[in-house]
């Protein structure tokens, strides 16, 4: 990879944003510190010039302190369980110029309530255990936090902004105290904020900071008392001091009282309120592991969300594919929504540190609320958002990669009685050049290609905070990896920026920008006609030396036929330039003119544009041609989403949410491309200067989508959840006829440990029962103007230039309609130490998009029309257990995630066509893969291998059938050493009518587990995953064992070769000569293997320095860690990998034909907070 710095427009704003808001918001603090002491002149907190509270009587007690707290401008904590079915028992009017302690003392006293003023700011609520009559004013309380405070003996309640109080002078009680710290974290050991910490039978207490770092002042008296942790969504945990100092603890997950909010399509809720089937993926989980790509490291962390690596390059893609493929050409890829804006071939180019969360939704109650885009499932990635005090962040990383596995090939000594063998076997005069080879030269080609220790690296630096009006997030990242094939990597620069600005209660505004910068530089790939460099690299005969002997640079010999050229020269004499630079994000605006009522405008907008070029020197190739391909795109989207919600609580039991939206999404897109050759010399490299231009062309085009769409939610004493979605889409790529389509759902959830008939059962923490039914569409893979026809340039009649028609209108396409039905559980038993999600799903897809051959008389290509049906059906089970945890300082917990998915196409063509396959892919002829193809076949899946079952081979010359070939009988008889392929139809001859489908490539099941383990500031995460009973085509083991021709290299394998009658193997003979020679071409069973697999995918250590230790260098956190990368696989498949995809067309799954293999990765990892 190129070590030269590259300058990026991302870096220089993001850097100049970091400045500003680091720089202003220290002023802005001043300002609202100032602010706040002006608010509390006049009575001891009342706020003299705004208007009363008035509160009806039987006002929920919660609805009440919410008005003060809105009226006083600070903030009241409580216990959610303390105030629960708590009524005000007469109207509750608060005077203009009634101080706040006197009307709590008033609201609280009848309830056996009080409140206790906190030091840093605020109040707590706790219960009244002194008789009513003492007339107990409210007092402030010890707590020793330097920041704002808020605390309650068990997980707090809380709405708005702490404002400072009145302090009274400090007490010679309160100053004698031991200061006592700690570190509260989850239990993979990332810093949890927002963590009550209290000192029991006190109301001293103090909240955790944004790592998870808390300072406590304990009175000395109470040294061998006993801590309180506690946080909304974790379990409560009491910890003795025993006289200690330095209190640290990890709080595990309680998902009974898990109610924080969840992302949903076009906004957020309760997770007691979601009815759907999504999972959410932790940020915390995939930032330590080093890759371009987001969607790899979703792999085995999600039930249902099926991940295949389509090469081991850097920067290269995955396909992802959640609950199956419903779709033959219209698209299975997943929407990705990055904050509000559906974004494409995004997930390079965005950085995992600045991701907050990611969920997947799955059902059709989850994904219909995005209508015609959603068959494949919808992920939405939230990035981090400002919040707290300010923090700064430095993460630096550097790794180093080698190959994962090697293919045995022959060297020099092994090849040449193999190559001598071939001439003898068929009688072949050896070649003259054969007779003058250097028999000492010994090159591993694939050594030569390939870079030990590639490095990787990544350096990020983030800030983020806002306590005030202005809450920001800003980051700058630059990530650089070097590929394990020489001359191949891939760099990234990337800054975020995200801003949140309240204008006053009702009107806030702010946006998401992300600019990034990307250079991959890509080693020659597979193509239909051609082979990859490392594919190249493996057949290339190592007696030929790397640079020719006699004329110096590079050595092509070329005097056999079939030979490769020289990869190194491919690598390193061609140059590849490719530039990308993005921006997308959004800005809104947000007011709520009345309790409840939310209007909400965005504008967002990805814009793209990049350009690839290609210049080929003349050391690059025998013929010393000089050629270059030049291309440049832009890609644009805007989208405007209006929505409109409201949300309100009837009669304290009945909730309701309700959502409006209007959308509009408009796409552009321009190619430009060219390529030349025969230029003047090696220098010189713009297009002008090629003497012969082969091709130019450019193509301009675009789509529009408009929508109309709402959801309701309601809710009945948080038991039973009823909801509904429908959506109405309009797109520019279907014709007059059917423009537009409506995709309803509708689901419902139960709570049932709400019940009380199941309250009484102590094991039971949490059950609900969930069910949902809906329907999506697809429009993804349709083309701009599949609808309305094409038309296409370049050809000629008598001399003159012409266009004609290209693809025949059809007005009358409509959606692919995906119709699922989803039915769930999710329980938790044991105090939530054991949780468990269940679900069964039905997906059924009718008018599938296909195309469909016309007549050679038209003089066009294919109609494209609505045919066939597919299904999916499947289990997902989602596990977590806490294996270790409570008091004790070791914590254990495991996470296992389990899919099963069965796929089939109903009907494709309809009637007795059905019974006929499609072939989708026939790869031409490359290193002996001949006729290489995948099927589609009604009443089985999609990815069919279509070929001939092969029975072993002959070991003498009884045979008596036909030769195989072009599917016709050639008269040429099988002998010893050849292949037996079975005769299905019985009529002696082999030839087309004996293939049939052979192989299956979508595994029975797929899954993750991951253990976490964390010892004091000691962690350990290890994750594998696995894919079971899908089979892969290892065409690459097919290249190298066809002894085709003396020139090219082959596998060790093929030293147990047959080679005289009575050989009993599994290697054929040599065939040097024997013209399609169907030992090593065309599909057959003999190279089809079992892809299962279990990979060690993540292992990382991590450190975390004490607290004490921390604080001395003056710093908030530091953590040091290790992380290891595919480090293991356990497979049975002969191949470099079974988890590989070379073809990305549908139904062209579970193909390896040389692919970029993959890495083994070791990262260490330092992170500072400041």
């Amino acid at each position: 990879m190129r070590k030269a710095v590259y300058p990026s427009i991302s870096a220089g704003i993001l850097a100049a944003g970091l400045l500003l808001i680091t720089s202003s918001s220290a002023p802005a603090q001043l300002l609202a510190r100032s602010t706040r002491r002006a608010v509390q002149i006049g009575s001891d907190t009342g706020i003299a010039h705004q208007p009363a509270v008035r509160q009806p009587a039987g006002s929920v007690l919660t609805k009440v302190l919410r008005a003060l707290e809105q009226h006083y401008q600070t903030r009241i904590v409580y216990e959610a369980n303390l105030l629960n079915d708590k009524v005000s028992r007469n109207e509750f009017v608060v005077q203009p110029t009634e101080g706040l302690d006197a009307v709590l003392t008033r609201l609280l006293k009848p309830q056996q309530l009080r409140a206790v003023r906190l030091k840093g700011g605020g109040y707590t609520i706790l219960p009244d255990t002194t008789p009513a009559s003492t007339g107990q004013v409210i007092k402030p309380a010890v707590v020793n936090s330097p920041a704002s405070v808020e605390q309650t003996a068990r997980g707090p309640v809380s709405i708005g902004t702490i404002a400072p109080l009145s302090r009274t002078n400090p007490t010679a009680a309160e100053t004698s105290v031991i200061a006592l710290s700690g570190r509260v974290t989850e239990v993979n050991g990332n810093g949890l904020p927002g963590v009550n910490v209290a000192l029991k039978g006190t109301v001293t207490g103090t909240i955790s900071d944004a790592d998870g770092t808390y300072k406590l002042g304990v009175p000395d008296d109470q040294i061998n008392g006993t801590l309180v942790f506690s946080s909304i969504g974790y379990i409560r945990q009491e910890v003795p001091i025993r006289g200690r100092t330095v209190v640290n603890l990890s709080l595990a997950v309680d998902t009974k009282t898990l109610n924080e909010v969840v992302v949903v399509g076009y906004g957020t809720q309760e997770r007691k309120e979601i009815t759907s089937s999504q999972v959410s993926v932790k940020a915390a989980d995939i930032q330590n592991i080093p890759n371009a790509n987001l969607g790899s490291l979703l792999q085995g962390r999600a039930a249902g969300v099926q991940v295949t690596q389509n090469s081991g390059a850097p920067g290269a893609g995955a396909t992802i594919r959640i609950r199956g493929i419903s779709s033959l050409r219209a698209g299975n890829d997943p929407l990705y929504i990055v904050d509000d804006v559906p974004v494409a071939n995004a997930l390079t180019d965005i950085n995992p540190n600045d991701i907050e969360t990611i969920d997947v939704l799955k059902d059709a109650a989850a994904v219909a609320i995005y209508g015609a885009r959603a068959s494949g499932g919808v992920v939405l990635i939230t990035t981090k958002r400002g919040k707290g005090r300010n923090k700064i962040a430095l993460t630096t990383t550097y790794g180093f990669q080698n190959i994962a596995k090697k293919l045995d090939m022959l060297d020099a000594p092994g090849l040449l009685p193999v190559m001598r063998e071939m001439y003898d076997n068929t009688g072949t005069r050896r070649d003259a050049f054969f007779t003058q080879i250097d028999t000492t030269v010994n090159t591993n080609w694939s050594e030569s290609i390939l870079r030990d220790n590639a490095p990787i690296r990544t350096i990020d630096l983030s800030t983020n905070g806002g306590e005030g009006k202005i809450k920001y997030a800003a980051s700058i990242n630059y990530f650089n990896q070097d590929g394990i094939v020489v001359q191949s990597g891939f760099q990234r620069i990337t800054g975020r920026l995200n801003l949140d600005v309240e204008i006053n209660k009702k009107l806030r505004f702010g946006n998401s920008l992300t600019l990034t910068n990307t250079r991959p530089q890509n080693a020659p790939a597979n193509g239909a006609t051609s082979a990859g460099v490392y594919l190249n690299a493996l057949v290339k005969n190592p007696l030929s030396p790397v640079l020719d002997p006699l004329l110096g640079g590079y050595n092509f010999f070329e005097q056999w036929p079939g030979t490769t050229g020289n990869p190194l020269a491919s690598l390193y004499e061609i140059d590849r330039d490719a530039v990308n630079n993005r921006a997308f994000g959004n800005v809104f605006a947000e007011y709520a003119p009345l309790p409840g009522l939310t209007l909400r405008t965005s504008w967002g907008l990805d814009y793209r544009m990049g350009s690839n070029n290609t210049f080929s020197r003349s050391t690059s190739n025998a013929n010393r041609n000089i050629s270059g391909s030049f291309s440049n795109t832009v890609d644009s989207r805007w989208i405007n989403t209006n929505t409109i919600t409201y949300k309100r609580t009837f009669a304290k039991v009945h909730d309701l949410t309700l959502l409006g939206v209007y959308e509009q999404q408009e796409d552009r897109n321009e190619d430009y491309s060219a390529n030349g050759s025969q230029f003047p010399n090696d220098k010189v490299k713009t297009l002008n200067a090629a003497a012969l231009i082969n091709s130019a062309s450019s193509l301009v085009g675009g789509n529009g989508l408009e929508s109309l769409l709402s959801r309701f939610t309601y809710s009945y004493r948080d038991k039973y959840v009823l909801s509904g979605n429908i959506r109405r889409d309009g797109s520019s790529r279907f014709g007059r006829n059917n423009r537009y389509g409506v995709f309803p759902s509708v689901s419902f959830a139960w709570n049932a440990s709400e019940e009380a008939f199941l309250k009484g059962i102590p094991q039971l923490s949490f059950l609900k029962i969930r069910g949902s039914a809906g329907q999506v569409g697809n429009q993804n893979g349709l083309g701009n103007y599949n609808a309305r026809g094409l038309y296409v340039t370049g050809d000629d009649y008598a001399g003159q230039p012409g266009i004609r028609a290209g693809a025949l209108p059809n007005p009358d396409l409509i959606w692919e309609t995906t119709t699922q039905y989803n039915a769930g559980v999710d329980l938790g038993i044991f105090n939530e130490r054991v949780t468990l999600s269940v679900d069964a799903y039905l997906k059924r897809t009718d008018n599938l998009l296909v195309d469909q051959a016309v007549p050679q008389s038209a003089g066009t290509g294919p109609l494209t029309v609505n045919l066939g049906k597919m299904e999916n059906k499947g289990l997902e089970f989602n596990l977590t257990t806490h294996n270790l945890s409570g008091a004790s300082a070791l914590k254990w917990t495991t996470n296992l995630n389990l899919a099963l998915n069965r796929n089939k196409i109903v009907t494709l063509l309809g009637g007795d066509n059905d019974a006929t396959p499609i072939f989708v892919f026939a790869e031409s002829r490359v290193f002996s893969v001949n006729a290489l193809e995948s099927a589609l076949l009604a009443g089985q899946p999609v990815g069919l291998l279509f070929g001939y079952i092969t029975d072993g081979i002959y070991p003498t010359n009884e045979a008596n059938t036909t030769q195989l070939r072009n599917s016709t009988a050639t008269g040429s008889i099988f002998g010893g050493g050849d292949v037996i392929f079975r005769d299905l139809n019985g009529d002696g001859i082999i030839n087309g009518s004996d293939r049939t489908t052979i192989g299956r490539v979508q595994p029975y099941h797929t899954g993750g587990i991951n253990n976490t383990l964390s010892y004091k500031g000691l962690s350990l995460d290890v994750f594998m995953n696995w894919s079971y009973g899908n089979q892969v085509y290892n065409a690459t083991r097919q290249s190298l064992t066809g002894l085709e021709t003396p020139s090219r290299n082959y596998l060790t394998d093929v030293q147990n070769r047959w080679r005289k009658p009575g050989d009993v193997t599994d290697q054929p003979r040599s065939a040097y000569g024997v013209a399609g020679n169907p030992n090593s071409s065309y599909t057959q069973t003999r190279f089809l293997e079992d892809g299962s697999y279990l990979r060690l995918s993540n292992v990382t250590l991590a450190y975390q320095l004490p607290q004490t230790l921390v604080q001395r260098i003056r710093l908030d956190n530091v953590r040091a860690y290790v992380t290891g990368n595919n480090l293991a696989l356990l497979t049975k498949y002969r191949g470099v990998d079974p988890d590989v995809r070379s073809f990305t067309g549908e139904g062209q799954y579970g193909i390896d034909f040389g692919a970029y293999p993959r890495a083994r990765t070791i990262t260490f990892g330092l992170t500072l907070g400041l």
